[in-house]
């Protein structure tokens, strides 16, 4: 007579072995399993210029597989959510660049560079990269570490008043 262990063991096996496509020392990946890796996340900040008016900047960074990019809308409506927004989507694909293109009744130029860019778990960067947003030529919002020459120079000596940005919300 076989013990109770050996008859639950080749049970187990014949179950794990129905399910497989392959040999059994092959891993199987159910179809139906889904990973839950985080591919986007986005930053909302809440910008004040010094004539009072109120802007809110989103930032999505997003890494589908081969490529990695950073969406941003900038909208003037403070009711509104990020997913609900006015304002108009930019996606900025290369790794360094500037754009240049109206919003809200503003001229918005945005300087950045994720080329010497470190990622942790998720698809933004936590150190060696840059965003800056100016809007009608002030300062609007500075991100990550600003060294660069030509940036430093074209949009932190500017005279203009302190920068007030605040995050205000987050997004996985």
């Amino acid at each position: 007579m076989r013990s109770i262990g050996t008859c639950y063991s080749e049970h187990a096996i014949k179950v794990s072995d129905s399910n497989c496509s392959g040999p059994s020392n092959h891993a199987y990946l159910s179809p139906n399993f889904t990973l839950s890796i985080q591919d986007t996340v986005s930053f909302i900040y809440k910008v004040k210029l010094s004539t009072q008016k109120h802007l809110l900047i989103t930032l999505t960074w997003w890494n589908k597989l081969i490529f990695e990019g950073l969406n941003i809308n900038i909208d003037d409506s403070i009711s509104s959510s990020s997913r609900n927004s006015a304002g108009s989507v930019h996606q900025l694909q290369e790794i360094k660049g500037t754009s240049t293109f109206q919003s809200c009744n503003s001229k918005i130029e945005i300087f950045w560079g994720v080329s010497a860019a470190c990622l942790d778990a998720g698809p933004e960067p936590i150190r060696g990269f840059y965003v800056v947003v100016l809007v009608d030529s002030e300062l609007g919002l500075v991100l990550g570490d600003i060294d660069n020459e030509e940036i430093s120079t074209k949009c932190l000596k500017k005279k203009s008043a302190p920068l007030r940005q605040t995050l205000i919300g987050f997004s996985k």
